[in-house]
């Protein structure tokens, strides 16, 4: 018969990472462990950067629940898409915790390897925050974004709550979201943050 074991955050955040790696074989993905989402107070286990920001939760057998609710609200406001990947000891609870447009992903664990099995796949976030989200950028990039379209004018006085405020002025909702995914990736690629 074989051993079960309880999951750890380290297996599962291995499990997910070599998922995710292999999913997107043709170039591999824009993965950050630990990110923190602007000023949520919010750390988010992991982001996938493609064409949208993909954040994952991950909470182990081992770990409690109890700082969930806040994590959510952290996650809605600047993630598009939102995974929570849990040990099975908590799937029921969650199921009442999270909203209905995350996705959930059980990880299961057995002879010392962790299978993670999708139960119901992210949906586009509806709560998502867009001045949360531009407050991803650095100061720098914002006048970069803004002086690409034109807007150059005393932009090295502006502090960086006022470059967000111009940026969501003249941006629609899709180009502001296409910017930001573009300015982290790149800025992701160029750094040391990158997952392997």
């Amino acid at each position: 018969m074989p051993m079960e074991y309880k999951t750890s955050d380290l297996t599962i955040r291995n499990a997910l990472i070599d998922k995710l790696n292999t999913s997107y074989s043709a170039e591999s993905p824009v993965l950050i462990n630990e990110y923190c989402l602007s000023n949520t107070g919010t750390r988010a286990d992991v982001v996938l950067i493609e064409n949208e920001l993909h954040g994952f939760e991950l909470k182990s057998d081992r770990d409690v629940l109890s700082r969930l609710p806040r994590q959510i609200y952290g996650y809605n406001k600047v993630l598009d898409k939102i995974t929570l990947v849990v040990g099975k000891t908590h799937v029921k609870e969650v199921l009442f915790l999270i909203p209905d447009w995350w996705g959930l992903m059980i990880a299961h664990e057995q002879n010392g390897a962790v299978t993670l099995h999708s139960v119901r796949e992210a949906l586009l976030n509806p709560m998502q925050d867009l001045s949360s989200l531009a407050q991803l950028l650095h100061r720098n990039e914002l006048v970069i974004i803004l002086s690409g379209i034109g807007k150059k004018k005393s932009l090295s006085n502006k502090s960086k709550r006022a470059l967000i405020s111009m940026l969501l002025d003249v941006l629609d909702e899709e180009s502001l979201r296409s910017n930001v995914i573009d300015t982290l990736s790149m800025r992701v690629r160029q750094s040391s943050q990158v997952v392997h």
